[in-house]
């Protein structure tokens, strides 16, 4: 594709990947929520390929966080979540291949709804939240994870529930999410619907994960942990957002 089509085409898209990349360096989440919108405002992208194109970048930012992250990794935590998660990713997956997708963005929409509200309620001090158990968080991780490529709302809602803020957060995300981009990527490619110009979208994407992942670092360092929970709850409202939109456009309501 000639160079002068292809920035008017994705110039969006560029856009929502430098910009994701440094809010999700910034705050853990934000980068597939940002960019699968961007994505799938292209009439021609479908869903499975969209999916496929945003895990080579998605990884690229991930695998940036955990090299300058990795100590602060909850390792205990990671490995209770390791087996819910993968069961969940492989029930994503086949959702996402099997199921319509008006009923993909309802069921999303209720997960975010729920995440949203296990962050915001107050919760007594002698009760624990659901989204606490390793199941139910790793378990809607990994399904958001195959069905929309958006594993930061529950997993981010699971260390809330824990206690967890800060950088143990953001390695959290980034361990799942590079585990869930590697099983997309081998399970997603036969679905996928290429084109030539993919090319010019991960090359030039690539270098905009780098600038904006390395960028957000110096806003992560400026974060108190309120404004961090803060962020992480309003990106998550910006997920619901962007679903009630999705699913408004496949009901043909808009």
């Amino acid at each position: 594709m000639p160079w002068a089509d292809f920035f008017e085409t994705y110039g969006l898209v560029l856009a929502a990947i430098l910009f994701g990349a440094f809010v999700a360096r910034a705050t853990g989440v934000g980068f597939a929520l940002l960019l699968v919108a961007a994505m799938l405002a292209i009439p021609y992208l479908d869903q499975p390929t969209v999916l496929f194109l945003i895990a080579p970048l998605s990884l690229l930012n991930l695998g940036i966080i955990a090299f300058f992250l990795h100590r602060a990794t909850p390792w205990q935590e990671v490995r209770h979540l390791t087996v819910p998660a993968f069961m969940g990713i492989i029930a994503g997956i086949a959702l996402g291949i099997g199921v319509g997708k008006v009923w993909i963005l309802i069921f999303g929409l209720l997960v975010v709804a729920y995440n949203i509200w296990t962050m915001v309620k107050p919760t007594a001090a002698s009760s624990t939240s659901a989204m606490a158990n390793p199941w139910v968080g790793g378990g809607l991780t990994g399904i958001m994870t195959g069905t929309l490529c958006f594993p930061g709302p529950p997993i981010s809602a699971y260390m809330l529930a824990r206690s967890y803020i800060g950088d143990p957060v953001r390695m959290t995300v980034a361990v799942a999410g590079i585990a869930a981009m590697l099983i997309r990527l081998m399970v997603g490619w036969p679905f996928v619907t290429w084109r030539p110009e993919f090319w010019q979208l991960l090359s030039i994407g690539a270098a905009l994960v780098i600038f904006g992942t390395l960028v957000g670092a110096l806003a992560a360092n400026r974060l108190s942990a309120t404004t961090h929970r803060i962020l992480i709850i309003t990106l998550t409202l910006a997920a619901f957002t962007q679903l009630s939109w999705g699913l408004m456009k496949e009901l043909a309501l808009v």
